[in-house]
């Protein structure tokens, strides 16, 4: 169980940082859901991080947005923790937004996503690594 993702570290190292900030896009108020597991990991190791979800006002006392391109400052990485046809939105609105790089949880990858993010120039992540544990893995 040494090696939980499937890119090796130095290639990821990049996006995971508490230099940067973060935007969650899925985070969702459902302790149930991914969404909020990975904003509340995030935000409980010490990293900027923003809730992005139109049906939020806020999560954890920190102030939701709608899109991305709302998000103020604007974020170094969007982990995107929606289904892959949501996913494509997501994409356009990373562009829209200046947004660089996308990491796309395990589940919120597809073929057509991935090529999309590409082709848009993007920094991307979709090869089913979780960011929690690339983050305890980097020791963050």
């Amino acid at each position: 169980m040494k090696h939980l993702h499937h890119r090796p570290l130095k290639s990821i190292h990049p996006f995971v940082s508490k230099h940067f900030r973060y935007a969650v896009v899925g985070a969702s108020a459902d302790s149930e859901k991914f969404g909020n597991v990975i904003f509340y990991d995030l935000l409980h190791a010490g990293f900027i991080v923003v809730p992005v979800n139109p049906k939020l006002s806020e999560l954890g006392g920190v102030s939701a947005v709608g899109r991305l391109q709302d998000v103020t400052p604007k974020p170094d990485v969007a982990v995107v923790v929606v289904p892959p046809s949501v996913g494509l939105t997501v994409i356009d609105d990373a562009v829209a937004a200046g947004i660089k790089k996308l990491w796309f949880q395990p589940g919120a990858e597809s073929p057509e996503v991935i090529q999309r993010a590409r082709e848009k120039g993007l920094e991307v992540v979709a090869d089913g690594s979780c960011i929690m544990v690339v983050r305890r893995q980097l020791g963050l």
